[in-house]
């Protein structure tokens, strides 16, 4: 009876003598080499690599081209596409942090030439 099962060697769970991948971790218990196809196993991807976007420099450089200009013309159109360029980039592990980040300052700069804005409108048209 104990022949039909074997132990996991990196986890240590016990499992079926014909399954070919731990059911807890994914180690490959059939040793070296590819599955058996018999088996009708997939493998699952252990992969702890955030994934990163391919695009990741585009989206940060259009994202902080617009932030900046968002200071200076039509404030709400660029500040929202700044945030959307942050938020895009929050989407990927890997870039989550300047996601973060160009988010808060597309907000930020956005509501500071809305005000810079009327500041000047006043000023020109007079209050």
């Amino acid at each position: 009876m104990e022949d039909r099962f074997k132990f996991c060697p990196k986890c240590g769970t016990q499992v079926a003598k014909d399954v070919v991948f731990c059911p807890k971790c994914g180690t490959n218990l059939a040793g070296e080499g590819l599955p058996d196809p018999a088996t009708n196993q997939q493998a699952v991807p252990t992969s702890t690599t955030p994934e990163k976007s391919p695009n990741a420099a585009l989206l940060i450089t259009l994202g902080w081209i617009s932030t900046v200009v968002s200071l200076l013309f039509v404030p709400i159109l660029f500040g929202v596409a700044g945030a959307f360029c942050g938020y895009r980039l929050t989407r990927f592990p890997g870039n989550r942090t300047a996601g973060i980040v160009l988010m808060i300052f597309a907000i930020l700069f956005g509501i500071i030439g809305v005000v810079m804005g009327a500041a000047v409108g006043a000023t020109i048209y007079g209050s």
